[in-house]
C-alpha cells in the first residue's frame, strides 16, 4: 500500500504518514490507531512484570511494524 492510498484510508496527510514511518517523535494515539487499523493490525495490551530497569527500555516501533509488513 502506497503512502497516499494510507493516508487516504486514514484521513491524514500523506507527509503525516511519512514523518510516522520516519520515527516521529510524537503521534496522536487516535490516529496512530487508525493507521494500524487501515493495515489490518492492532495493539494487545497485558500486564507487565517488568522490573525498573526493564521498564526504563525503548521500544523500537519500527521493528515492530517491520515484523508485520508483507
Amino acid at each position: 500500500m502506497s503512502q497516499a492510498e494510507l493516508a487516504k484510508r486514514t484521513g491524514v496527510s500523506r507527509k503525516w504518514i511519512y514523518e510516522f514511518e520516519a520515527g516521529k517523535p510524537t503521534a496522536e494515539f487516535g490516529l496512530l490507531l487508525r493507521v494500524l487499523d487501515a493495515l489490518g493490525l492492532g495493539i494487545e495490551l497485558t500486564p507487565s512484570n517488568r522490573t525498573a530497569d526493564a521498564a526504563a527500555a525503548t521500544v523500537d516501533l519500527d521493528a515492530v511494524i517491520d515484523e508485520y509488513r508483507v
